[in-house]
């Protein structure tokens, strides 16, 4: 083979049955460790890329998939899990971990490969498997990795990792057989890693670094390769154009972004936080999902001696690494490989470009490799000085320690991200000081429905930073739902108001922000200003184009103009736009109920219930068309029975209108007797619930059409 490619070819060692199963065991404690992350709901960032990315839901639409991102490969793999999951978040988490024990496995072979390599001797003819097995094994069970697999959205560098690893791993390949099928993987796992996240940048490097490093002719080595060589770095060109589109859009594509900073105080602060990384990689404790790292300019001016404290003596020391790992690539040092990587692979996030966020534990992902094979390296140097078959004892003793040692913290780690309150309550606890994991566990207890706890945690967001527009947002959000049902009509209109004046707040910090109009607007709607409610959420669609709550809401606002045709349409589009809205498919199914379109009006329910099959409004709704819709081909007693029994079991709520319900449902299947036993009932709790005369009038008469054996059917204007 070194005929045809010129390179060294290892000797590589002959392979037992035990090692054919360390990949086995790799893929086992992957799987240990992360299996309960399935359960594991959506939570922050997930939502703007997942939840609520019309972009991904027709996989069919690769212009709406791939257009106009900076992380194409990212967005096909999401639409993709739409395509099969729709929003279950388990097969996004399946997904996940799938890579990131891929990755674990490439890792394997990386590391085995490389210490098989010649120059190194025959030094770990023996340990290559073993040692390969300890790093890929302790880097996959390590907790810093837990936000780039559990926090769904950061799939983007642990798949960019993944391409990462294949890229380097296809060019040792091909550097060792000169098979072109390896060429050919590596070149398009570059390229498909530069379409996950601009981190890809390094690859190229990192390959020709390879070479230098563990190829002993390298100037051969570098002829032979240059076009592989210009294949990779030829990948720079589509990153270039995914950059200049990631530049020229309103928002960075994913993060936190809360405060602005420029070049030089984001470099002078990356020192410091990659001190940071490196204490994580070491003592994982506490690990933060959003650490919200001041810039030390900040500091600068509180404490000047503090900060520059914190500026000098990080520089120096990472400088020095710097240096030391210079002058070792110089000197073809093995070890200065591992440096090089470090330094490539963090320099894109942790240098001079200013990211959002300053400080994020995914950018370790890659980097935490260098620590792990070091650490591996250097317990393996150790274990060295004992004599005999102590030696492997004592080195297996130490890596399956640390191995349950990272993975417990790993399974515990992965709880914590369970649900949006879980993270975010850990957020607050590490960090009170931050105002957006106040306004994030704000966010996620008013989701739960607890609106009490959620106002308490919006206001401390608001005393941290008092010009938090989100918060304000927040605040408005939980005065307009206590308003919308609240029976009282002073406590009502007492809401509504506090609703709007938060809006308003909110709006004038934020007035280019489309989810701010469509709330404000929804308030107009429930306080009767129809035509300040049309205009803010036609404003709001003005600022996101294909916004389907405000089109939903629009509809509303038609219906209170008995514009029917206008809120049919409406509704459709909300439909149309985001098809997991359930208001609106309950909305138009109303609708179409009212102008005699029974057989739409089921359509759209069923639909409807697919998203939500919960939705106790729409199955009574569905029953009482099924019971009593004047067309027999649309009636259906037996099924009718059987949703108005599910809505009875899911609440109390209106119990008489269920109980009315499921007794003509009953006359509808001919079993008069139940459908009397029940109208009875029915009667008695609205009697109970204070229903107007006209109501229980109507409820009396259908019970004494059941007493006579004969079905109700409903009269259609």
């Amino acid at each position: 083979m070194s005929d045809l490619t010129g390179l060294d070819h290892p000797c590589i060692a002959e392979t037992n049955r035990a090692h054919r199963l360390l990949p086995v065991l790799l893929i086992f404690t992957g799987l240990a460790a992360y299996h309960n992350t399935l359960p594991n709901d959506f939570i922050f960032d997930d939502h703007p890329h997942i939840l609520l990315d019309e972009s991904i839901r027709d996989l069919s639409d690769w212009r709406s998939v791939l257009g106009r991102t900076q992380r194409p490969v990212i967005k096909l793999t999401l639409a993709i899990n739409y395509a099969m999951d729709r929003l279950e978040p388990r097969g996004y988490h399946l997904c996940n971990l799938l890579i990131h024990v891929g990755s674990a496995l490439l890792l394997y072979g990386v590391v085995r490969r490389t210490l098989l390599q010649p120059i190194l001797g025959r030094r770990f003819v023996s340990s290559a498997p073993w040692l390969a097995l300890s790093v890929a094994m302790l880097w996959q069970l390590h907790p810093l990795n837990t936000q780039s697999v559990t926090y769904l959205i950061q799939r983007g560098e642990s798949l960019m990792g993944f391409f990462f690893l294949l890229t380097l791993y296809s060019a040792i390949r091909y550097g060792m057989f000169g098979s072109m099928a390896w060429a050919i993987m590596g070149i398009a796992a570059c390229l498909l890693g530069v379409g996950c996240k601009p981190v890809m940048v390094s690859a190229p490097l990192v390959v020709v670094l390879w070479d230098y490093t563990f190829v002993r002719d390298f100037s051969n080595c570098w002829r032979r390769r240059l076009l592989f060589y210009l294949a990779l770095f030829a990948t720079w060109l589509p990153l270039s154009w995914l950059l200049a589109i990631s530049m020229s859009g309103p928002k960075p594509a994913f993060g936190f972004g809360l405060e602005v900073i420029t070049w030089w105080q984001y470099a002078l602060t990356q020192p410091l936080v990659v001190l940071k990384y490196l204490r994580l990689a070491i003592f994982p404790h506490p690990l933060i999902l959003d650490y919200m790292h001041p810039s030390l300019h900040g500091l600068y001016k509180i404490n000047p001696l503090l900060a520059t404290l914190k500026i000098v003596v990080p520089l120096g020391i990472v400088l020095s690494l710097v240096l030391w790992t210079v002058r070792g690539l110089w000197c073809r040092r093995p070890w200065a490989f591992l440096g090089a990587c470090f330094f490539l692979i963090l320099a894109p996030t942790s240098s001079i470009a200013p990211i959002a966020d300053i400080m994020v534990e995914h950018r370790m992902y890659l980097p935490l490799i260098v620590v792990v094979a070091v650490v591996v390296m250097a317990m393996y140097l150790v274990t060295e000085k004992f004599s005999g078959s102590v030696r492997p004892i004592y080195g297996a003793v130490l890596v399956v320690v640390a191995a349950v040692v990272l993975g417990v913290t790993t399974y515990r780690r992965n709880l914590v991200y369970l649900n949006p309150i879980s993270i975010w309550d850990s957020v607050v606890y590490h960090r009170p000081t931050n105002p957006r994991a106040w306004h994030n566990l704000g966010s996620a207890l008013e989701s739960a429905g607890r609106f009490d706890e959620a106002l308490q945690h919006y206001e401390w967001a608001i005393r941290l930073v008092p010009s938090y527009d989100e918060a304000h947002n927040g605040l408005g959000s939980i005065y307009l739902e206590k308003g919308r049902v609240q029976s009282h009509p002073e406590a009502r209109t007492r809401m509504l108001a506090m609703a709007i004046e938060k809006f308003e707040i909110a709006l004038q910090l934020a007035p280019q922000d489309p989810q701010y109009h469509q709330n404000l607007g929804q308030a107009m709607l429930l306080v009767g200003d129809l035509d300040k409610a049309d205009q803010l959420l036609n404003r709001a669609i003005d600022l996101r184009p294909g916004y389907g709550k405000a089109h939903g809401h629009l509809g509303l606002v038609a219906l209170a103009r008995e514009q029917s045709d206008r809120a049919i349409e409406q509704f459709q589009m909300a439909i149309r736009f985001d098809p997991e809205l359930v208001d609106p498919y309950h909305n138009l199914a109303l609708q179409l109920t009212r102008i005699g379109q029974s057989a739409e009006a089921i359509k759209v329910y069923r639909e409807g219930l697919k998203i939500d099959p919960k939705r106790s409004a729409m199955l009574i709704q569905l029953a009482r068309i099924l019971a009593s819709d004047p067309e027999p081909s649309i009636r259906n007693g037996a099924e009718a029975v059987l949703l108005a029994k599910q809505v009875l079991d899911l609440t109390d709520d209106r119990r008489w209108l269920s109980l009315d319900t499921l007794a003509a449902a009953y006359a509808e299947a001919s079993q008069f007797e139940k459908a009397v036993q029940v109208a009875t009932v029915a009667l008695k709790a609205a009697r109970i619930a204070g229903l107007p005369a006209d109501a229980i009038n109507q409820i009396k008469q259908r019970l004494e059409l059941y007493q006579t054996a004969r079905p109700y059917r409903k009269v259609v204007d």
